[in-house]
């Protein structure tokens, strides 16, 4: 089950079957996004290309910062990623 989908159904089931003291502790401690993971980016000028996550934002932890690898095609790419600012 993708990550978001966890947390989504954790934060569903808090207060009714599970604790939300809990469950609140358990997702801030989680890395919702592990470095090193192989992500599908959606959305946005980059949909649907291959990446790797290389790091996380404590403010947007649903929002991994992203090395991409592979164009929408899956072919390997040469994305100018310092002059659009992502990493």
């Amino acid at each position: 089950m993708p990550t978001p989908e966890v947390v989504k159904l954790l934060r569903e089931m808090s207060g009714k079957h599970l604790n939300k003291e809990a469950v609140d502790a358990f997702i801030g401690m989680v890395e919702l996004f592990p470095v090193g993971v192989a992500v599908r980016v959606s959305g946005g000028q980059y949909d649907r290309c291959l990446g790797v996550v290389v790091g996380s934002s404590p403010r947007r932890r649903g929002r991994p910062v992203v090395r991409l690898l592979f164009g929408r095609d899956a072919k390997q790419q040469a994305f100018r990623l310092a002059s659009s600012g992502v990493v």
